[in-house]
Protein backbone atom coordinates (compact mmCIF):
# COMPACT_ATOMS: atom_id res chain seq x y z
CA UNK A 1 0.00 0.00 0.00
CA UNK A 2 2.50 2.41 0.66
CA UNK A 3 4.39 1.87 -2.43
CA UNK A 4 0.56 2.50 -4.63
CA UNK A 5 0.54 5.26 -2.42
CA UNK A 6 3.94 6.89 -2.92
CA UNK A 7 4.02 6.23 -6.62
CA UNK A 8 0.83 8.18 -7.52
CA UNK A 9 1.79 11.14 -5.65
CA UNK A 10 4.92 11.05 -7.29
CA UNK A 11 3.41 11.54 -10.21
CA UNK A 12 2.78 15.44 -9.20
CA UNK A 13 -0.68 16.90 -8.71
CA UNK A 14 -3.63 16.15 -5.86
CA UNK A 15 -4.79 12.84 -4.55
CA UNK A 16 -8.07 12.09 -3.09
CA UNK A 17 -7.95 9.39 -0.95
CA UNK A 18 -11.00 7.68 -2.33
CA UNK A 19 -8.80 7.21 -5.53
CA UNK A 20 -6.01 5.71 -3.54
CA UNK A 21 -8.22 3.33 -2.25
CA UNK A 22 -10.09 2.46 -5.54
CA UNK A 23 -6.16 2.12 -7.05
CA UNK A 24 -5.32 -0.38 -4.05
CA UNK A 25 -8.47 -2.21 -4.92
CA UNK A 26 -7.17 -2.43 -8.68
CA UNK A 27 -4.00 -3.89 -7.71
CA UNK A 28 -5.34 -6.85 -5.60
CA UNK A 29 -5.29 -4.93 -2.40
CA UNK A 30 -8.69 -4.44 -0.78
CA UNK A 31 -8.52 -1.28 1.73
CA UNK A 32 -10.97 1.08 3.48
CA UNK A 33 -10.91 4.77 3.37
CA UNK A 34 -9.42 5.28 7.28
CA UNK A 35 -7.01 2.95 6.27
CA UNK A 36 -5.56 4.98 3.68
CA UNK A 37 -5.83 8.44 5.35
CA UNK A 38 -3.69 6.53 8.61
CA UNK A 39 -0.79 5.38 5.86
CA UNK A 40 -0.32 8.53 4.25
CA UNK A 41 0.01 10.39 8.15
CA UNK A 42 2.44 7.14 8.84
CA UNK A 43 4.28 7.99 5.72
CA UNK A 44 4.50 11.46 6.88
CA UNK A 45 5.35 11.07 10.08
CA UNK A 46 5.70 7.38 11.99
CA UNK A 47 9.44 7.64 13.54
CA UNK A 48 9.67 3.88 13.33
CA UNK A 49 9.40 4.31 9.34
CA UNK A 50 11.53 7.20 8.97
CA UNK A 51 10.17 8.26 6.03
CA UNK A 52 8.92 11.74 6.61
CA UNK A 53 7.42 12.23 2.78
CA UNK A 54 6.52 15.76 2.05
CA UNK A 55 2.77 14.78 1.96
CA UNK A 56 0.38 17.52 2.54
CA UNK A 57 -3.29 17.85 2.69
CA UNK A 58 -5.40 20.70 0.60
CA UNK A 59 -8.39 21.78 2.65
CA UNK A 60 -9.71 23.10 -0.42
CA UNK A 61 -9.49 20.03 -2.95
CA UNK A 62 -9.81 17.26 0.14
CA UNK A 63 -6.12 15.93 -0.84
CA UNK A 64 -3.29 14.71 -0.80
CA UNK A 65 0.09 16.01 -2.24
CA UNK A 66 3.84 15.92 -2.42
CA UNK A 67 5.36 19.57 -1.91
CA UNK A 68 7.94 18.71 -3.58
CA UNK A 69 8.77 15.07 -5.01
CA UNK A 70 11.46 12.83 -3.52
CA UNK A 71 13.09 9.98 -5.34
CA UNK A 72 11.46 6.49 -5.26
CA UNK A 73 12.44 5.10 -1.54
CA UNK A 74 10.84 1.98 -2.49
CA UNK A 75 12.83 -1.03 -4.20
CA UNK A 76 11.40 -2.07 -7.81
CA UNK A 77 12.96 -5.31 -6.82
CA UNK A 78 12.63 -7.82 -3.94
CA UNK A 79 15.46 -10.57 -3.99
CA UNK A 80 15.83 -13.39 -1.82
CA UNK A 81 19.17 -14.05 -0.46
CA UNK A 82 20.29 -16.82 -2.84
CA UNK A 83 19.44 -14.40 -5.69
CA UNK A 84 21.55 -11.52 -4.46
CA UNK A 85 24.27 -14.25 -3.84
CA UNK A 86 23.76 -15.90 -7.26
CA UNK A 87 23.82 -11.80 -8.59
CA UNK A 88 26.90 -11.23 -6.52
CA UNK A 89 28.72 -14.20 -8.29
CA UNK A 90 27.66 -13.52 -11.75
CA UNK A 91 28.94 -9.60 -11.70
CA UNK A 92 32.15 -11.00 -10.25
CA UNK A 93 32.91 -13.47 -12.72
CA UNK A 94 31.47 -11.22 -15.33
CA UNK A 95 34.38 -8.73 -14.56
CA UNK A 96 36.58 -11.47 -16.93
CA UNK A 97 35.41 -9.92 -19.63
CA UNK A 98 36.01 -5.76 -18.10
CA UNK A 99 38.48 -5.15 -21.05
CA UNK A 100 35.56 -5.82 -23.41
CA UNK A 101 33.33 -2.45 -25.23
CA UNK A 102 29.91 -4.15 -23.69
CA UNK A 103 31.69 -4.71 -20.27
CA UNK A 104 30.71 -1.21 -19.36
CA UNK A 105 26.79 -1.38 -20.37
CA UNK A 106 26.96 -4.94 -18.02
CA UNK A 107 27.89 -2.83 -15.55
CA UNK A 108 25.78 -0.33 -15.77
CA UNK A 109 22.54 -2.85 -16.13
CA UNK A 110 24.38 -4.72 -12.72
CA UNK A 111 24.28 -0.96 -11.04
CA UNK A 112 20.38 -0.70 -11.76
CA UNK A 113 19.68 -3.92 -9.71
CA UNK A 114 21.46 -2.85 -7.00
CA UNK A 115 20.12 0.80 -6.99
CA UNK A 116 16.12 -0.24 -7.06
CA UNK A 117 16.53 -3.69 -4.84
CA UNK A 118 16.45 -4.43 -1.44
CA UNK A 119 19.88 -5.21 -1.66
CA UNK A 120 21.95 -3.86 1.47
CA UNK A 121 24.85 -1.38 1.48
CA UNK A 122 27.11 -4.39 3.27
CA UNK A 123 25.72 -6.28 0.46
CA UNK A 124 26.35 -3.37 -2.13
CA UNK A 125 29.80 -2.93 -0.79
CA UNK A 126 30.55 -6.38 -1.70
CA UNK A 127 30.26 -5.96 -5.26
CA UNK A 128 32.97 -3.00 -5.17
CA UNK A 129 35.19 -5.47 -2.93
CA UNK A 130 38.34 -6.38 -5.76
CA UNK A 131 39.52 -9.51 -3.90
CA UNK A 132 36.15 -11.20 -3.00
CA UNK A 133 36.28 -13.58 -6.47
CA UNK A 134 38.83 -13.59 -9.25
CA UNK A 135 38.66 -15.26 -12.53
CA UNK A 136 41.00 -15.88 -15.41
CA UNK A 137 41.20 -12.41 -17.29
CA UNK A 138 39.91 -11.97 -20.56
CA UNK A 139 42.57 -9.94 -22.70
CA UNK A 140 40.50 -7.34 -25.48
CA UNK A 141 41.15 -9.32 -28.62
CA UNK A 142 39.95 -7.96 -32.21
CA UNK A 143 36.12 -7.53 -32.93
CA UNK A 144 34.98 -7.38 -29.26
CA UNK A 145 33.30 -4.22 -30.44
CA UNK A 146 31.06 -5.52 -32.83
CA UNK A 147 29.17 -8.34 -30.37
CA UNK A 148 26.32 -5.90 -29.45
CA UNK A 149 25.26 -4.66 -32.78
CA UNK A 150 25.71 -8.57 -34.30
CA UNK A 151 23.73 -9.51 -30.44
CA UNK A 152 21.14 -7.20 -31.24
CA UNK A 153 20.85 -8.24 -35.15
CA UNK A 154 20.96 -11.81 -33.99
CA UNK A 155 17.86 -11.22 -31.23
CA UNK A 156 16.31 -9.22 -33.93
CA UNK A 157 16.76 -11.55 -36.81
CA UNK A 158 18.01 -8.92 -39.13
CA UNK A 159 20.42 -10.40 -42.12
CA UNK A 160 23.78 -8.42 -42.33
CA UNK A 161 26.72 -7.44 -44.05
CA UNK A 162 29.93 -8.36 -43.30
CA UNK A 163 33.51 -6.85 -44.57
CA UNK A 164 35.60 -9.57 -43.85
CA UNK A 165 39.24 -10.07 -45.11
CA UNK A 166 41.56 -13.55 -44.75
CA UNK A 167 45.09 -12.88 -43.51
CA UNK A 168 46.58 -11.33 -46.81
CA UNK A 169 43.36 -11.46 -48.68
CA UNK A 170 41.42 -8.75 -50.13
CA UNK A 171 38.55 -7.70 -48.19
CA UNK A 172 35.12 -9.29 -49.47
CA UNK A 173 31.53 -8.60 -48.68
CA UNK A 174 29.13 -11.55 -47.03
CA UNK A 175 25.83 -11.31 -47.04
CA UNK A 176 24.62 -13.55 -43.48
CA UNK A 177 21.81 -14.68 -41.39
CA UNK A 178 23.04 -14.43 -37.86
CA UNK A 179 22.43 -17.59 -35.68
CA UNK A 180 25.38 -17.66 -32.95
CA UNK A 181 28.33 -15.53 -31.22
CA UNK A 182 30.64 -18.11 -30.18
CA UNK A 183 33.84 -18.03 -28.00
CA UNK A 184 36.77 -20.45 -27.90
CA UNK A 185 39.94 -19.91 -26.66
CA UNK A 186 39.17 -16.44 -26.00
CA UNK A 187 38.79 -15.49 -29.66
CA UNK A 188 35.30 -14.83 -30.86
CA UNK A 189 33.35 -16.10 -33.88
CA UNK A 190 30.12 -15.61 -35.59
CA UNK A 191 28.43 -18.01 -37.19
CA UNK A 192 25.47 -17.89 -39.74
CA UNK A 193 23.78 -19.08 -43.15
CA UNK A 194 25.75 -17.54 -46.04
CA UNK A 195 22.61 -16.19 -48.11
CA UNK A 196 24.21 -16.38 -51.26
CA UNK A 197 25.22 -20.42 -50.94
CA UNK A 198 22.30 -21.09 -48.67
CA UNK A 199 24.98 -22.84 -46.04
CA UNK A 200 26.21 -22.29 -42.64
CA UNK A 201 29.59 -20.30 -42.51
CA UNK A 202 31.97 -18.94 -39.82
CA UNK A 203 33.91 -15.68 -39.52
CA UNK A 204 36.05 -15.11 -37.09
CA UNK A 205 35.12 -11.34 -35.82
CA UNK A 206 38.95 -9.97 -35.65
CA UNK A 207 38.93 -10.62 -39.07
CA UNK A 208 35.88 -8.27 -39.94
CA UNK A 209 36.46 -5.20 -41.04
CA UNK A 210 32.84 -3.54 -40.85
CA UNK A 211 29.57 -4.86 -40.19
CA UNK A 212 26.31 -3.57 -41.73
CA UNK A 213 22.76 -4.77 -40.10
CA UNK A 214 20.11 -4.42 -42.69
CA UNK A 215 16.49 -4.00 -42.22
CA UNK A 216 15.62 -7.74 -44.33
CA UNK A 217 14.12 -9.87 -41.81
CA UNK A 218 14.74 -13.84 -42.00
CA UNK A 219 12.89 -16.52 -40.23
CA UNK A 220 13.63 -18.94 -37.02
CA UNK A 221 17.12 -20.93 -38.02
CA UNK A 222 17.17 -24.19 -36.25
CA UNK A 223 20.51 -25.09 -34.67
CA UNK A 224 22.26 -27.17 -32.66
CA UNK A 225 25.39 -25.79 -31.54
CA UNK A 226 26.72 -28.72 -29.54
CA UNK A 227 26.17 -31.22 -32.07
CA UNK A 228 27.62 -28.67 -34.56
CA UNK A 229 31.11 -28.32 -32.95
CA UNK A 230 30.83 -32.18 -31.41
CA UNK A 231 34.05 -32.51 -33.32
CA UNK A 232 35.83 -29.10 -32.68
Amino acid sequence: RYRIIHNDLRRGGKHKTSRLVEICNEAGLPVKLRTIQTDLKDLAEDTDLGFYLPIFYDESTKSYYYSEIPNNIFPSLELEPEEVTALLFYAKTVSQYKEYPIFKQITNAVQKVLDNSNISPEIKALFEKETLLETEKHPQVGGTELIASILDAISKKRIVVIEYQKFDDEIKSHKIKPILLKEDKQLWYIIGINVKYDRLITFALDRIIDVTITEEIFDEISFDSKEYFKFS
